[in-house]
């Protein structure tokens, strides 16, 4: 990358849009290899039971179920 391009990107840090500040520190940090993951790297796995099941079907009697 030419020096004068490289001066241009810097003087974009400090720009007085929050916009083009936000896109020319994620240029610059793509150029170093750092850059954000494509895609969201979030696992959530929580194994919560009910803690009533109600069945409201006409088919059976009301039984109590107790856990």
């Amino acid at each position: 990358m030419s020096s004068a391009r490289r001066c241009h990107e810097v003087d974009l840090l400090d720009s007085a849009n929050d916009m083009v500040r936000d896109r020319a520190s994620s240029f610059i940090l793509g150029l170093t290899g750092h850059s954000p993951a494509g895609a969201p790297a979030v696992n959530v796995n929580i194994e919560a039971r009910a803690g009533y099941v109600i069945d409201l079907s006409d088919d059976q009697p009301m039984r109590i179920v107790s856990p």
